[in-house]
C-alpha cells in the first residue's frame, strides 16, 4: 500500500529512528479506514511531502507512535557514543557511576532510580536468575547494578536501543541476548514462547497499555505464550514527568489475566508505578 521509502519519511525523527518501517502498517491501516479518501488523494499527489494531506498523515502517525513506543529521553543531546567510550576505560566503581548518570537521563529509568533495589529485592529471590524482559527499553541496565547474577533476554522494537544495551553490557564484560521484535505481530508469539521457556521470570513493565493501543487483544495472546514460572507486570500510575495521575480499571487486563495460567502472588507500588507479581498455577 505504502512503500518503505514513504514510511521512512514518516519516522524520520530522532526518537523514532530505531523503528522498522513495517511497524507502521497497523497505524496506517487504521488511519486510512478512518480517513477514507486520504489514500486516493495522497496517491494522486504522489505522496508529496509538502501537501496538506501528507503533513496530516505524518502528524497523526507520529503522534500514535509516540503514544505506543514512548519518547523517554530526558536529554536528547546525551552522547551515547561518549558514554560507551567512558565505560570501556572506567574502573568498576566509575562504570557504575557513569551508568547511573545515563539512567538519570532516560525518563522511564529515571523514574526507577530511587526504587530499583526495592523493586527487584521483592521479585528476585532466586540466585542465577534468567530474565525475559519484553518491551525492555533500557531497564536491563539496572541488572548491572544488582549483586545477584542475572542473565537477560531483551526484546524491544527499537534496534538502536538494543545495540546500545549490548554495547553497555560488553563494557561490563557481560552479555545480553537481544532480539528486535514487534510484540503485536502473531509471528512473534512463538518466539516469545520459546525464549520464555528458558527463563525464570518474564517482565512486562509499563508495556501492556501501549500494546493494546496498537493491537487490542495482544495481552491475552502474550499471556498464552509465556512459559516462565513468574511474571512481573507494571502499570504507570502517573503520566511521564509525574504531573498527572493515571486512573482506569483496565477491565481488559483483568479479563485476560483471569483466563491465563497465572495467579497473583503479590502487588506493590512505587511513586509512579504499580507492580503485580504472578506465578504459574500448579508450579
Amino acid at each position: 500500500m505504502i512503500s518503505d521509502e514513504i514510511k521512512k519519511k514518516i519516522i524520520d525523527k530522532k526518537e523514532l529512528s530505531g523503528l522498522k518501517p513495517d511497524f507502521l502498517n497497523s497505524f496506517l491501516e487504521k488511519y486510512f479506514l478512518k480517513n477514507k479518501n486520504a489514500l486516493t488523494i495522497l496517491e494522486q499527489k504522489n505522496f508529496n511531502e509538502r501537501s496538506k494531506e501528507f503533513k496530516e498523515l505524518k502528524k497523526n502517525i507520529r503522534k500514535k507512535l509516540r503514544e505506543v513506543h514512548g519518547v523517554f529521553n530526558k536529554n536528547k543531546s546525551t552522547d551515547r557514543t561518549k558514554t560507551i567510550k567512558e565505560l570501556n576505560v572506567a574502573s568498576t566503581f566509575e562504570k557504575k557511576e557513569h551508568l547511573l548518570d545515563f539512567l538519570k537521563n532516560h525518563q522511564s529509568t529515571k523514574e526507577r532510580i530511587n526504587s530499583y533495589i526495592e523493586i527487584y529485592t521483592q521479585v528476585f529471590e532466586q540466585k542465577n536468575l534468567r530474565v525475559l524482559d519484553l518491551g525492555c527499553g533500557f531497564n536491563p541496565l539496572f541488572f548491572l547494578l544488582l549483586p545477584e547474577k542475572i542473565s537477560c533476554v531483551a526484546i524491544d522494537i527499537n534496534s538502536e536501543e538494543l545495540d546500545l544495551l549490548s554495547n553497555m553490557y560488553s563494557a561490563f564484560n557481560k552479555k545480553i541476548e537481544a532480539h528486535q521484535l514487534d510484540l503485536t505481530e502473531s509471528s512473534t508469539l512463538i518466539k516469545v514462547s520459546k525464549l520464555s521457556k528458558k527463563t525464570n521470570i518474564t517482565l512486562m513493565l509499563k508495556l501492556l497499555d501501549s500494546l493494546e493501543t496498537k493491537n487490542r487483544g495482544t495481552t491475552t495472546k502474550l499471556l498464552e505464550q509465556i512459559q516462565s514460572e513468574f511474571l512481573l507486570i507494571s502499570f504507570a500510575t502517573k503520566s511521564i514527568g509525574g504531573n498527572k495521575k493515571i486512573n482506569g480499571s483496565r477491565k481488559w487486563f483483568k479479563r485476560a489475566i483471569s483466563k491465563s495460567r497465572f495467579t497473583l502472588e503479590k502487588e506493590f507500588e512505587t511513586q509512579n508505578e504499580k507492580y503485580l507479581l504472578f506465578k504459574q498455577k500448579n508450579s
